[in-house]
């Protein structure tokens, strides 16, 4: 168990130093993969445009869900409420809901090129997320006439400023040097929690062992010497106060002849010396 968070924190140093960003998957798939070649213009930049506004909608909910700042503000919820009202109203609201890699037929294009020119305008005090993204559906709202050579290269590097942007605030989901940081410090946590916890194991053991050795020493047999020293160990570690503070105490001991026989084989391991047959 040790070896493996050794192992996982070493991964979490590595990651931290290669500039890690998190994204959404639904942000990756805005620029769907095409998998044949009969796609007209209009297809391509209609389904582009309604994955960026499907995304925008899941942004929106998220972020009122979990931001106060946003169930608070004038701006976005009118710009929510019109939008709402926008989709409510339009009879290609089926258009809108599909998944992402959801095609579309040229009438369904022409639909959807047709409805997104009456979108709703965004406040001037709206989250930039949603003006970032109404930016880009804007500028694709322009590329429904282009010829096919010159709509291929606009895409290219239409995708690959998307994909930038996702690198950055507001459009990145969260910090995730930030998130690595917080795993690293839980990882070390549970490190120098597992440290402590075999350290004093060891302490237990050895202190069993010498009780163990002192009743042997006296002439007592092994089981005799192995109940004896239990029940000098659980003189010296006593119970005390209520059971719960018993239970929530962590440096006290388990009295079980299992919890002893776990510290003693802990400590002749800690000597490389544990018998193959160690019972209490």
């Amino acid at each position: 168990m040790r070896e493996e968070q050794i192992s996982y924190g070493q991964m979490l140093d590595i990651a931290r130093h290669l500039l890690p960003v998190m994204l959404s998957r639904t942000a990756l798939k805005i620029f769907p993969k095409w998998k044949t070649a009969d796609i007209s213009s209009k297809q391509i930049v209609a389904v582009i445009c309604r994955n960026l506004l499907f995304y925008q909608i899941q942004l929106m909910s998220r972020n009122y869900a979990a931001d106060p700042d946003c169930s608070n503000s004038t701006a976005f919820l009118s710009y929510a409420s019109a939008l709402r009202k926008f989709l409510l109203q339009e009879s290609d609201l089926e258009l809108y809901l599909c998944r992402v890699n959801h095609g579309l037929t040229d009438s369904e294009a022409a639909r959807l090129e047709i409805s997104l020119r009456h979108l709703p305008a965004v406040p001037d005090k709206a989250p930039e997320y949603i003006r970032i993204i109404q930016d880009y559906l804007a500028h694709l709202l322009g590329m429904f006439e282009l010829p096919p050579d010159e709509l291929k290269l606009s895409l290219y590097d239409l995708q690959t400023d998307w994909q930038e942007s996702l690198c950055r605030f507001p459009m990145q989901l969260i910090s995730a040097r930030y998130s690595l940081e917080l795993a690293r410090n839980e990882n070390n946590r549970n490190l120098s929690r597992q440290r402590n916890g075999l350290k004093r194991r060891l302490q237990w053991g050895k202190e069993f062992h010498n009780y163990y050795q002192f009743h042997l020493a006296a002439g007592c047999c092994d089981q005799t010497a192995k109940k004896l020293a239990r029940t000098d160990f659980i003189k010296a570690h006593p119970i005390s106060g209520t059971a719960e503070e018993a239970v929530d105490f962590p440096n006290m001991p388990g009295h079980h002849r299992c919890s002893l026989l776990s510290y003693h084989r802990a400590y002749l391991k800690s000597l490389g010396s544990v018998p193959e047959s160690l019972e209490l």
